[in-house]
């Protein structure tokens, strides 16, 4: 069932030029996931606060249990694509810049904005 959460859209002004841009979501919002074993998460700790990558935060239930193997990395490449569009779309709502993209600019995009953080409310299945 989806639930309304909060994402949260990191734009970070770079040092040497450029901006960048990630989406995340608290990791209290995703309690149970497994921080060790065949599946783990990389917990993004900013401003005092515990946050998970978007693709660590709809990672199934499902994939977690899955042996490792050409399967679960099939599996992996399919969710990092889901993640990756979902992820733009998202920041676009936030960042009015980032309309008509196809994905978030990787590393960092071509023109310098001040740095931000956005919370955007999204109705989205978290697996628990």
């Amino acid at each position: 069932m989806a639930k309304t959460t909060t994402a949260y859209v990191f734009r970070t002004k770079m040092c040497g030029g450029g901006t960048s841009y990630d989406v995340h979501f608290l990791k209290r919002d995703k309690p149970s996931y497994p921080l060790h074993g065949s599946t783990y998460a990389t917990v993004i700790c900013r401003d005092g606060k515990e946050y998970f990558d978007i693709c660590d935060a709809i990672d199934p239930k499902s994939r977690w249990s899955m042996p490792l193997g050409w399967e679960k990395y099939e599996s992996h490449k399919r969710l990092e694509a889901r993640a990756k569009r979902l992820a733009v779309r998202i920041a676009a709502r936030a960042f009015p810049e980032l309309k008509g993209l196809r994905k978030l600019p990787l590393l960092w995009a071509e023109w310098t904005l001040e740095s931000a953080v956005a919370k955007v409310p999204v109705r989205l299945q978290l697996p628990e």
